[in-house]
């Protein structure tokens, strides 16, 4: 549950392994983002930053094969307040996490 007043744009770090797409789906802002992604050691990282606009693979920037639902502009939010957010894992093993930290803002947004 974020605090302030405003939208957040947080960073997402999936942790693998898992090989195939990787759907991370806010459910409150009708919102996802998809990428095609392998990390298929343990400890693998992915890094998605939306307040920079950034994607990481392993700390190496990665920007290829991203898909959205086209209101979100790649790059998920997070509403003031609670949040359900979704994550899908294609392919196998799918046993990868996902860490989402940000900042609570208390002006601008909606």
């Amino acid at each position: 549950t974020t605090g302030g007043v405003a939208y957040v744009e947080p960073v997402f770090l999936v942790t693998g392994p898992f090989t195939g797409n990787i759907k991370l789906e806010n459910l409150t802002r009708s919102e996802w983002v998809q990428l095609a992604a392998s990390l298929a050691g343990v400890g693998n990282t992915l890094e998605i930053d939306s307040a920079n606009r950034t994607i990481k693979q392993d700390t190496v920037e990665s920007y290829t094969n991203i898909t959205n639902d086209n209101t979100s502009g790649g790059f998920l939010r997070l509403t003031a307040g609670a949040n359900s957010m979704k994550l899908t894992l294609g392919g196998a093993p799918t046993t990868g996490t996902v860490t989402t930290t940000w900042t609570d803002r208390d002006f601008g947004g909606y």
